[in-house]
């Protein structure tokens, strides 16, 4: 399956006065550029719906963050990462938020 936009990052950039033409921010391997084309602003549009249409909703986008964090939870008590005393990581008040919600027991 190929995700659109995945080899680099947009913005549409959208404007309420009628003077102002939006616009596309692009940043990509090569540089960041802005368009403004008809063309390209068509372009842009219809692979940010395709990106829409794609991604789950907010209900499922925290099930599957959910599922993700298991599963380091489970590699991590597997390979007992966390259990090590001598791990910086092993003691409560030096754990990163991230640690803390993906390993609440370690």
């Amino acid at each position: 399956m190929h995700w659109p936009g995945l080899d680099s990052n947009f913005v549409i950039l959208r404007f309420d006065q009628q003077t102002v033409n939006d616009l596309i921010y692009v940043e990509g391997l090569v540089g960041n550029i802005y368009l403004e084309g008809i063309d390209d602003l068509e372009r842009y549009r219809r692979i940010f719906s395709r990106l829409q249409s794609m991604a789950l909703d907010p209900k499922g986008s925290v099930a599957m963050a959910m599922r993700i964090a298991a599963t380091y939870e489970e590699l991590a008590s597997s390979l007992e990462i966390y259990k090590d005393n001598d791990h910086p990581g092993s003691r409560d008040d030096s754990r990163s938020e991230m640690e803390m919600a993906c390993f609440p027991g370690g």
